[in-house]
Parts: C-alpha cells; sequence; structure tokens
C-alpha cells in the first residue's frame, strides 16, 4: 500500500511546450537499449526511432551479448542493475569483445556505485534515469559523432 498526504490547494493544469528537438540528433545507426525494465525499453525505443535510429533490445547482458553476435551495433543505452550480468560486468565484456562499439551507461540509483568501476571509462558519464528525451538524443549523438571510442575525460 501507498500512502500519499492529501493537499486543500487546487491543481491548475499547465500547458506542456512540445518538445523540440532539433534535427542535429537524428540518426541512422543502430542502437541497442539493454534494461529489465520493459517500461524504460519502450520509451528509449520510442524516442530514438522517432529520430531515425534503427532500435535493437535486450532485457539483459546475456541477451545483449547474444544480440552482438549477429547484428551490427553503432552504441548500446544500458541500465546498471540487471539480472544474470549487470552493467559493470557487461561492460567489461563489450569493450573485450566489440571494443569499437560505443556504451551509454543509464541508472536509476544515485548511490555513485559507478564510480568504484574506475576502471570502465564508460561508467563516469552515467546518464541518470528518469532523463528527458533531449538529453538522451543529445548524449547519443554526442557519442557516436566522438572520435574517440571511449573518454577518459571527467566532462
Amino acid at each position: 500500500m501507498l500512502y500519499f498526504p492529501r493537499s486543500k490547494q487546487s491543481i491548475t493544469h499547465k500547458r506542456n511546450a512540445t518538445l523540440n528537438i532539433s534535427g542535429d540528433t537524428k540518426g541512422h545507426e543502430t542502437l541497442l537499449v539493454v534494461d529489465d525494465e520493459q517500461g524504460m525499453v519502450n520509451v528509449a525505443v520510442e524516442i530514438c526511432t522517432a529520430q531515425g535510429y534503427k532500435v535493437l533490445t535486450a532485457n539483459d547482458g546475456e541477451q545483449a551479448l547474444k544480440v552482438l553476435s549477429t547484428e551490427k551495433v553503432d552504441l548500446i543505452i544500458s541500465d546498471i542493475i540487471m539480472p544474470n550480468m549487470n552493467g559493470y560486468q557487461f561492460a567489461e565484456r563489450v569493450q573485450t569483445l566489440h571494443p569499437q562499439i560505443k556504451m551509454l551507461i543509464v541508472s536509476g540509483f544515485s548511490d555513485h556505485r559507478h564510480k568504484e568501476a574506475s576502471g570502465i571509462a564508460v561508467f563516469k558519464k552515467v546518464l541518470q534515469k528518469p532523463y528527458a528525451s533531449v538529453t538522451l538524443l543529445a548524449r547519443v549523438r554526442k557519442l557516436l559523432d566522438d572520435d574517440c571510442v571511449t573518454s577518459n575525460t571527467n566532462t
């Protein structure tokens, strides 16, 4: 059960601004979304396919490695906390088996566990969930456009 406090204030509805996504976030590359939360997978797929990306999905690291064995992938968007193989283990395997594939790590936890994975450069720029569509698309485009596979800077 969840209990929420009752409010005496009236609700005023604000008109939502339409999402203005610039053309520079569009792409044609193939992305692999790896997350055990189907809702997060669906959101990422919807956001990215609307911008022209081909999007493949997997529910955990093991399933993602099977996808990588048969499909050409340009960038992986992966959660950290997953069953069977967590994001740390998955990132290490990808960097060993497919060092040309770029990775964007996302997490709904703010416990800074990713700082312990200092040997894995992709964990230095974790995207926190929930994320805005424009933020996800900007990070994806920046990673795809980067000349280097992984960045060793903390920016």
